[in-house]
């Protein structure tokens, strides 16, 4: 449960913003009420307050001044400020100074107030999530499989070197075993190499609940490999054209975004002319080989901010980006989002898909 503390100077509404909906069916607690900024601000800083739903024209403390001393005081806890008709000025600074949101205390019902705190509910959410990875990381302070040696487990898996990859995964589990790497990142690259394979093949993957059950990291490894062996069974669907030569660019670019990858590289690994390759490329395809290029990089981005928790700068050099600003530009020309935005969009769908399989399970 999210502990909430109610904010209100005027009885009635206080009693209405109570009464309103069913606060521990959403997830909430409402651990106390405060008449003023001040009394609210005496109790953040002895009890634990995940959310405040204030108003905001207060006696000895307004609304304003219990957000900003809790910001400048470097505390958690997520506002919904509650505001009138007259107040906009006050509910844009609130906002300016980090507020989550603002309701309109004449005009406010139940479902607006059930979207605001939804809305917090997956802040609060995303920044537990980023405190659980950071105590992970405190704990094991390196990743939990240096990057060139998954790379390489992909490339054996994209080409179909189904032993050679499976000797990789061992020789990772093994690298992890003798560095005590917690669990909780084993299971972490199980699950998102399994997501892996499965994108490249086009396959449904087990899902992190199924991860969740494994009780070691033998266990893990086995599922994995038992995965890997059905994944096998699938052709891995791959773009071609009728020619040779530019299929074989293609499977290399496939293999290598995150390498430095140009038209004079591709020319001189076919053995062709630069500029004729160029046309014929474009012919083949349909796209200019930088265009190419660009829209596999930013696929693998999608699926990395989907599936992973990587920082976006990791992701950047992950999928072949040198520069983080021209990674940020051409992401968002492709997708009309920046990366944050698309991984945010991501999850809200994914809970609303959940939420509607379970109303349908009922």
């Amino acid at each position: 449960m999210w502990k909430l503390l109610l904010v209100e100077d005027e009885p009635f509404v206080l009693r209405s913003i109570r009464q309103a909906i069913d606060w521990e069916a959403l997830g909430f607690e409402v651990v106390a009420e405060a008449e003023d900024g001040l009394e609210a601000w005496d109790y953040m800083q002895t009890h634990p307050v995940d959310v405040v739903v204030t108003d905001i024209m207060m006696p000895c403390m307004d609304g304003i001044e219990l957000l900003r001393a809790a910001k400048d005081s470097a505390h958690e806890a997520e506002f919904v400020m509650l505001t009138c008709v007259n107040e906009f000025e006050y509910a844009r600074q609130a906002l300016q100074n980090g507020a989550s949101g603002y309701l309109l205390k004449a005009s406010m019902d139940p479902g607006e107030l059930q979207t605001a705190l939804q809305k917090v509910t997956w802040a609060l959410t995303k920044k537990r999530e980023q405190q659980s990875i950071g105590t992970m990381l405190e704990l094991w302070n390196t990743e939990s499989i240096p990057w060139k040696d998954e790379r390489e487990i992909i490339q054996y898996f994209e080409r179909g070197k189904w032993s050679e990859c499976e000797q990789a995964l061992k020789a990772v589990w093994a690298y992890m075993q003798d560095g005590q790497v917690p669990a909780e990142l084993i299971i972490e690259t199980a699950n998102r190499l399994d997501k892996t394979f499965a994108r490249i093949t086009e396959q449904t993957p087990a899902g992190m609940s199924e991860w969740m059950k494994c009780e070691s990291r033998e266990q893990a490894l086995d599922r994995l490999l038992e995965r890997l062996r059905d994944y096998s069974k699938h052709k891995i669907k791959r773009k071609e054209t009728d020619h040779p030569e530019i299929n074989k660019i293609i499977a290399y670019v496939n293999s290598h975004y995150d390498k430095e990858l140009t038209l004079k590289g591709m020319a001189k690994y076919v053995n062709m002319g630069e500029q004729y390759l160029s046309g014929l490329f474009k012919k083949k395809t349909g796209e200019q080989f930088i265009q190419y290029v660009l829209r596999i990089r930013i696929e693998w981005a999608c699926h990395y901010l989907e599936e992973t928790d990587l920082r976006v700068m990791e992701i950047c050099e992950r999928v072949g980006f040198v520069h983080l600003n021209y990674f940020l530009k051409q992401f968002k020309k492709w997708t009309g989002f920046t990366p944050s935005e698309f991984r945010d969009n991501k999850k809200a769908e994914r809970m609303k898909l959940a939420e509607d399989k379970q109303k349908n399970n009922e």
